[in-house]
């Protein structure tokens, strides 16, 4: 069924027999082509009406052997061109149905989309979980920082980790520790001197109100006396 264009002469009505064939041997929807003379001249074709004409001479007009996409609705058709034979000047367009090629790519791209959306959603998600495990020493000294401010001395980190958020709170904790002395120191000073003043006080007291009971009794010995 092969067609050869060095020997024998390709007229049209060879040309259309052998595309003819070709057809009934693939069927319209495998194999769809067409035959063009040096004119331009339409010799075969069972090409569906919706290449039109424009696009079936816009294609011929390009290189041989170079191919070009056009869609059509639904549809994706791919159109090649190539000569009949090394000698002849009729050319052979032929166009591949590729809608389910692209149709397939199309999903393919859905799935690569919503795979990258899922994996964006765990990245984001593990992001956070890292961040909280990360900044949650900073988070407890931050709150026992806080809580000493307000006169909690007795505040402790207790961070154990051998790393340098580890670090930090012990030395954080140690820096607590003489603060906590001396705030203790100091508040036993108060309170001794407290206790100290309360006792000198009382013991001015006593002797005062000894020495005010006794004068309140003279004046009043001495008013009577000098009463008629």
């Amino acid at each position: 069924m092969g067609i050869s264009a060095n020997n024998i002469a390709l007229d049209g009505c060879r040309i259309e027999r052998y595309g003819q064939n070709i057809t009934e041997y693939m069927g319209d929807e495998e194999k769809l082509i067409a035959f063009y003379d040096n004119r331009d001249k339409e010799i075969f074709s069972n090409l569906p009406a919706a290449i039109t004409e424009a696009a079936r001479f816009d294609m011929l007009e390009q290189a041989t052997g170079s191919y070009r996409l056009l869609p059509l609705g639904e549809q994706v058709y791919m159109l090649t061109v190539s000569p009949v034979g090394r000698e002849s000047q009729v050319r052979l367009l032929s166009a591949y149905d590729v809608t389910r090629v692209f149709a397939q790519r199309s999903r393919q791209l859905a799935n690569v989309w919503r795979m990258e959306a899922i994996l964006l959603v765990v990245a984001i998600a593990l992001a956070w979980v890292l961040s909280r495990i990360l900044t949650r020493p900073i988070r407890r000294l931050n709150i026992a920082s806080g809580k000493i401010a307000e006169g909690a001395y007795d505040v402790r980190t207790n961070i154990r980790s051998g790393d340098e958020f580890g670090e930090l709170s012990q030395n954080f904790d140690r820096m607590a520790d003489p603060t906590e002395e001396r705030i203790e120191e100091l508040n036993q000073n108060v309170h001794q001197r407290g206790e100290f003043i309360f006792a000198v006080t009382h013991q001015t007291k006593t002797p005062m109100t000894s020495i005010l009971g006794y004068s309140d009794l003279v004046c009043c010995t001495a008013c009577v006396a000098q009463s008629p």
